[in-house]
C-alpha cells in the first residue's frame, strides 16, 4: 500500500499574509478534481521561524520557500501527472 504524500502548508502570520492563504486556496481547488483525493493529506503547521524565505511549504517533508499561487498551482499539476497526461 502506498503511502498518502502530505502537503504542510506554513499557517504562520507571516507566511499566511505572504501567500499561504492564496496557496490554500490553489491546492484545495486544484485537488478537489483528483480521482483519489485520498492519497494526498493536506495540513497546516505551526511558524517554523522561517519567515524570511515564506511563504513555506513542505511536501513529504520537502521545503519549498517563496512560494507563489502561480508557481504552486503549475508544479502541483507536474506532480500529479509527471507524464504530461490531462491533469486536473
Amino acid at each position: 500500500m502506498n503511502h498518502p504524500k502530505q502537503i504542510t502548508l506554513c499557517a504562520g502570520s507571516a507566511c499566511w499574509t505572504r501567500g499561504n492563504r492564496e496557496n490554500l486556496q490553489v491546492l484545495e481547488s486544484l485537488l478537489a478534481g483528483i480521482s483519489k483525493p485520498c492519497e494526498i493529506r493536506l495540513g497546516g503547521c505551526h511558524c517554523r521561524s522561517m519567515c524570511q524565505h515564506g511563504p513555506i511549504l513542505f511536501v513529504d517533508g520537502n521545503l519549498f520557500t517563496r512560494v507563489t499561487p502561480q508557481w504552486l498551482e503549475k508544479w502541483i499539476r507536474t506532480w500529479l501527472d509527471p507524464a504530461g497526461r490531462a491533469a486536473p
